[in-house]
């Protein structure tokens, strides 16, 4: 069975199971999920990772939210 984008196959005989936050799925059947860049972030199921918003950090990689920057801190897409 051909998995959906953003859901990987996870034995044999395949069947589909989506990915967790912080790693996305573009394609169909595919064996596995990629971690989000550090900067960016996914929620369960996303078939691609988003950039954090202005004022906010991801600063690892596998992230499934960002993180408000405090009034002091400067986020790197400000």
């Amino acid at each position: 069975m051909p998995c959906l984008p953003s859901n990987h196959p996870n034995s044999h005989p395949p069947h589909t199971q989506q990915c967790p936050g912080g790693f996305f799925q573009g394609l169909t059947a595919q064996p596995a999920c990629f971690p989000c860049n550090p900067g960016d972030f996914s929620t369960p199921g996303s078939s691609l990772c988003s950039p954090c918003p202005v004022r906010s950090v991801s600063p690892r990689a596998r992230a499934s939210t960002c993180y408000q920057c405090d009034s002091n801190a400067q986020a790197n897409n400000d």
